[in-house]
C-alpha cells in the first residue's frame, strides 16, 4: 500500500510540474531544447528530468536526468557582508552549474555523456570568484542587505543559490530567466539596501 501511494504522489507532482501553464513558460525561453539537433526525442522536459528511471547522483531535484557536475569551482572570497561562500557550490547550484560550468555538456542526460558544451555568455566556467556569490548565508539586516528580503527571491536554507535570482522554468516569463526584471536594478534591490 505504500509504495502505491508513494508512486501515486510522485506521478501527481509530474502532472503538476509538468502542466500546460510551465511547458508554455519554458516553451521559448533559454531552456527550451525541444528543437536542439542533440535532443533527439524533442521532448522539453527530458534534458532536465525524466518520469521513469531518474539519475539523482546526489540531486535535490524532482526526478533528475542530466548528469550533475564533478568540476572543482573557485569560489567568490568574502563579501562586503563579511560572509564566505561554502567551499564547493550546494547542490541548488551544482543542477545549474551542471551545464553552465562549461565542461559538463548540454546533452549529458538519460545516461549518456553528451558531446555539445554550452557556450557564449551562459558558459559561466569553473571560475565563479567573477559572479555574484552562490552557496553564501544571507544575513537580512547585515551591512548591505535589507532586513526584509523581497518577495521575487527565494532563498534556500538561508543561502543564495543560482534559483534565488534566476526562474529556470521561467514562469515570471521575464528575460534571462529572472525572477522579475532587473530594470533600475529591481532585481538586486530585492535582497540589497543599495
Amino acid at each position: 500500500m505504500r509504495k502505491a501511494l508513494t508512486r501515486l504522489a510522485v506521478v501527481a507532482a509530474l502532472l503538476a510540474f509538468a502542466s500546460a501553464p510551465a511547458l508554455a513558460a519554458i516553451a521559448g525561453s533559454g531552456h527550451d531544447f525541444s528543437s536542439e539537433t542533440w535532443n533527439s526525442s524533442g521532448e522539453i522536459c527530458k534534458p532536465c528530468h525524466v518520469p521513469h528511471n531518474p539519475n539523482p547522483g546526489g540531486s535535490t531535484a524532482p526526478l533528475w536526468n542530466h548528469t550533475l557536475t564533478s568540476q572543482t569551482f573557485t569560489m567568490y572570497g568574502t563579501t562586503v557582508a563579511g560572509t564566505t561562500p561554502d567551499a564547493t557550490p550546494n547542490a541548488k547550484s551544482k543542477l545549474c552549474l551542471s551545464c553552465h560550468d562549461g565542461v559538463t555538456n548540454l546533452d549529458a542526460f538519460g545516461g549518456a555523456a553528451g558531446s555539445t558544451p554550452i557556450s557564449g555568455a551562459a558558459n559561466i566556467g569553473i571560475t565563479l570568484a567573477d559572479d555574484h556569490p552562490v552557496s553564501i548565508a544571507i544575513t537580512p539586516g547585515s551591512k548591505g542587505i535589507k532586513g526584509t528580503l523581497g518577495s521575487n527571491v527565494v532563498i534556500y536554507s538561508n543561502k543564495v543559490e543560482c534559483a534565488s535570482c534566476h526562474d529556470i522554468h521561467n514562469s515570471a516569463g521575464v528575460a534571462k530567466l529572472l525572477r522579475t526584471s532587473n530594470a533600475a536594478s529591481a532585481l538586486c534591490l530585492e535582497c540589497h539596501n543599495k
